[in-house]
């Protein structure tokens, strides 16, 4: 509070962009050593209050340590919530206001690029929110109101395009765009050629390229040196592409074991829809119950609430103690919440598992519709190549109750087994 005076009457000077990137990196740097001493919602607590010590007074640096201080609440929130609706609105008011009383106008400014910041934010909650067309809509004007410079580098924007065409489902546009983020970020930003090239094998994949895929993964491990992170995605996404050719889990299985590679949140939680997607039962005893995996360890699902809350709704939906009745609305629970996973694989994995929960379950009308939207989900991933993007759904496309002379059978109720395949009976 030294040296400033609220609601100064003196004139503000004006912003340039030499001052802003000074005190980003002064604010980046005291936020770095906040998060080093507090935890998440402790310092998400800290910056409110801050942002409200710095709304108070009206001088040239503290609106600009304000404009700044919001973006960083924004991305946390982006990224893993703890805000309600209601302070985002506020937070994006405030911030707006704080650029149009700066005189700061969008396109022609050389601060517009703050605009873009702002919308880059919006799209980023958006998406949180499961608002798909709404985050990409943000997203491109971002682009549109930066004006000449934009605060990060186009091909970050050509990554941040991808992922909303790839959560769209529309693979072969982001495999495009990460493919040209690509060959802009091999020199300049490893971090970000790394992301380039994985979104490229996942639109392969999921596209049912496989010898493409095959390729570009071993033109991928080739490289050195490569990141952990990396590493350990590479092998999920050949552990997806053996279970398209094989439905077989055992490997995934063997990597999500305690002690295991992959034995973290995100791969868990996806290795029990696949549990629950693929057509043998065998491989349900291995997370019988999601819930009881994270209470006994240490293993935190809050960046993954969404897909931690349908995996409890998908596991209690096969707990018979429960009334058929109430099963049927944690079914509905599911399929409302669906399309806000982030994750394209993870949304095709529950309305398998959903139909597949409905076939055992005859009701066979519910469970048409939800193969419907997988085969349409998969027909827009493959542009119309394939019905089935897992490569694990044959035996319910081909089932007789997809036929309208076979719907006079239907009778929900009481689960049956689902059938087992030559594997289960010898395993068995």
């Amino acid at each position: 509070m030294h040296g400033r005076t609220k609601r100064s009457a003196i004139p503000r000077l004006k912003w340039n962009t030499k001052d802003i990137d000074a005190i980003r990196i002064l604010v980046d740097s005291e936020i770095a050593t906040l998060r080093a001493r507090q935890s998440e919602n402790q310092c998400r607590e800290s910056l409110k209050q801050e942002i409200y010590r710095l709304a108070q007074f009206d001088d040239t640096s503290s609106l600009q340590r304000l404009l700044l201080t919001i973006f960083h609440v924004l991305d946390f929130h982006g990224k893993s919530g703890g805000l309600s609706e209601g302070e985002v609105s506020r937070l994006l008011e405030l911030a707006q206001g704080i650029l149009q009383k700066s005189k700061i106008t969008p396109f022609k400014s050389k601060l517009a690029y703050l605009y873009g910041d702002l919308h880059r934010l919006k799209s980023q909650i958006y998406l949180r929110e499961g608002k798909v067309w709404a985050s990409t809509w943000q997203q491109q004007m971002a682009l549109q109101v930066s004006g000449a410079k934009l605060s990060q580098a186009t091909a970050s924007q050509l990554l941040t395009l991808a992922a909303r065409c790839m959560r769209m489902g529309q693979c072969a546009l982001a495999c495009e765009y990460y493919a040209q983020a690509e060959q802009s970020l091999v020199q300049s930003d490893p971090s970000a050629f790394e992301m380039a090239r994985l979104g490229q094998l996942r639109c392969l994949r999921l596209k049912g390229a496989l010898p493409e895929f095959d390729d570009l993964m071993d033109k991928t491990l080739s490289l050195v040196p490569l990141s952990p992170s990396l590493v350990n995605e590479l092998h999920w996404e050949k552990c997806r592409r053996d279970i398209f050719v094989h439905q077989d889990l055992n490997k995934m299985m063997e990597l999500t074991r305690k002690g295991k590679s992959h034995y973290q949140a995100p791969f868990l939680l996806e290795a029990f829809f696949w549990t629950r997607a693929i057509g043998s039962n065998r491989w349900h005893q291995e997370f019988s119950s999601i819930t009881a995996v994270f209470r006994r360890t240490q293993l935190d699902a809050r960046k993954d609430a969404k897909s931690f809350r349908l995996a409890m709704s998908l596991e209690h939906c096969s707990d018979t103690e429960i009334p058929f009745l109430l099963r049927l609305g944690h079914i509905e629970k599911v399929i409302v919440d669906i399309e806000g996973l982030e994750s394209i694989d993870q949304q095709l994995l529950c309305w398998l598992a959903i139909c597949r929960w409905l076939n055992r379950s005859k009701s066979f009308h519910l469970a048409r519709l939800v193969l419907a939207e997988y085969t349409a989900l998969s027909l827009r991933i493959s542009d119309g190549r394939s019905r089935d993007s897992l490569g694990i759904a044959d035996d319910l496309i081909q089932k007789s109750w997809l036929r309208s002379d076979e719907m006079d059978k239907d009778g929900g109720g009481d689960e049956e087994e689902e059938e087992q395949t030559p594997g289960d009976a010898e395993a068995g």
